[in-house]
């Protein structure tokens, strides 16, 4: 049958077929590296201290700190995670002098109020004054953190372009101390509370797609959010692919849009109100313990410390969600009066009548932010996971859970396999089919091409 064909249509068909395998290997690849480039490893032990299931955060370091809190004031803070503000110089120098630091602090007043519970990151100038940059930061994170201290996610530095890495440096060493890494220029500082934050810029205003994601988003292990700048009210496409890519991703983080001074601010917050991350099955990365999809049993209560959120019990209680990935992970304090947290993975009947898949005592000499790996390997399918607390009241036990991260959402790797495997045996065969035309061919020229006399070559004559 194969005989049958033309050589012309077999040749034309074998290089078809390579031709396909080859683009097939390709889109693999940029696969692989979408997933990797999405993924955040190993997780932060701190929570993000900001509701990520909003998706967008808000950008106002183009203004000043007047225009920003009229910005606020006029077009409100509703569809908002988060929002960057700027302080200018005059307000950061007034906050390190004891005459003038009243009226820096009225200012800031004015700015946290007008945020109506929304987390702040504030962008500090550097002001012009005598001394080191780290004492003038340190004086200045202080009389924030001790003011504001469930209202300021983070801190980073701001000012001219060549000021700015040693001004950023000086507000980490102040923050962080100096015996912890500092913080590039381009990371967000948690105040009190909270993992950091990378910044990056996409290169297109209005647009967010995958690709530009994966190419701007630097090399780090830290989560990050994406920087737009937007030149009109977005369209509800916008949006859907924020939401999309929020829900895929686990490294990033939010979306953050920059507004150039032409867009007005109540048209602005119109065209990104209700935007939400799903809530059931949970997204890719972090879902705090107030986001949608979280589902309690018994007497949680809601605290904060800084601007992460908590959700604490000193009884035994539930927490159930519903998730599609390969890996889970809880957050949770360590404390000295900390109790046990037990997790079962799809029990059967959604009943947790048997040995936990996982038992964690949380129970530690200090308090701090802890992640616990519940779930690895699982298939890429939908999951039920059920949490337990496990808690001594006579011993005053209590324990506090900050979310969930979830990865691996869109990696079905016996797919991947299958897909891979099927390349290569086609592939090999239109290779087979176009090496034995080649020999074929080779043979038949041979039996075609002539041959000389058996009485020698024809220039010999006799002398």
């Amino acid at each position: 049958m194969i005989a049958d064909i033309s050589p012309q249509v077999r040749r034309a068909v074998a290089w078809t077929l390579i031709v396909v395998c080859c683009v097939g290997f390709v889109t693999l690849g940029l696969a692989e590296r979408s997933v990797k480039g999405s993924v955040i490893s190993p997780v932060p032990d701190a929570p993000l201290p900001f509701s990520r299931h909003k998706v967008v955060a808000l950008d106002l370091r183009a203004y000043s700190s007047l225009e920003a809190v009229q910005w606020l004031q006029s077009g409100g803070v509703d569809p908002y995670a988060m929002v960057i503000v700027p302080v200018d110089a005059d307000i950061v120098s007034a906050l390190t002098q004891t005459d003038a630091r009243p009226a820096a602090l009225a200012a800031m007043d004015q700015m946290v109020q007008s945020a109506q519970g929304v987390p702040l990151a504030t962008c500090l100038s550097k002001p012009a004054l005598p001394g080191t940059g780290v004492e003038v930061a340190q004086k200045v994170t202080e009389a924030m953190a001790e003011r504001y201290p469930g209202a300021i996610a983070y801190v980073l530095g701001c000012g001219l372009a060549d000021e700015i890495p040693d001004w950023h440096a000086d507000i980490s060493r102040a923050i962080r101390g100096s015996d912890r890494p500092v913080l590039p220029s381009n990371t967000l500082i948690p105040l009190s509370s909270g993992a950091p934050l990378t910044l990056f810029d996409l290169p297109k205003p209005d647009t967010i797609d995958a690709a530009d994601i994966l190419a701007a988003r630097p090399p780090t292990n830290r989560y990050s959010g994406a920087v737009i700048r937007i030149t009109h009210p977005p369209d509800s496409a916008f949006g859907v692919a924020a939401t999309d890519l929020m829900s895929r991703f686990a490294a990033l983080s939010l979306v953050i849009v920059q507004p150039e001074r032409q867009v007005e601010s109540s048209a602005l917050r119109a065209s990104l109100t209700g935007l939400n991350l799903p809530g059931s099955p949970l997204p890719e990365g972090f879902t705090s313990v107030t986001a949608p999809g979280i589902t309690t049993q018994g007497d949680w209560i809601l605290s904060t410390v800084g601007t992460a959120q908590y959700a604490r019990t000193t009884t035994d209680a539930t927490i159930s969600i519903e998730f599609v990935g390969t890996n889970l992970f809880v957050q949770a304090l360590t404390s000295p009066d900390a109790g046990q947290l037990l997790a079962w993975i799809d029990p059967p009947n959604d009943n947790p009548s048997t040995e936990p898949t996982v038992s964690r005592n949380l129970k530690y000499r200090q308090a701090e932010d802890t992640t616990i790996q519940l779930a690895s390997g699982l298939p890429a399918a939908r999951h039920h996971l059920v949490l337990r607390t496990a808690i001594d009241e006579a011993k005053g036990q209590s324990v506090s859970v900050s979310g969930f991260v979830v990865t691996g959402h869109a990696t079905p790797a016996p797919v991947v396999r299958l897909a891979v495997l099927v390349f290569l045996l086609v592939a090999t065969a239109a290779l087979t089919e176009r090496s034995l035309a080649s020999i074929h061919a080779i043979r038949e020229r041979e039996t075609r091409r002539p041959h000389r006399a058996a009485d020698g070559h024809p220039r010999v004559f006799d002398r």
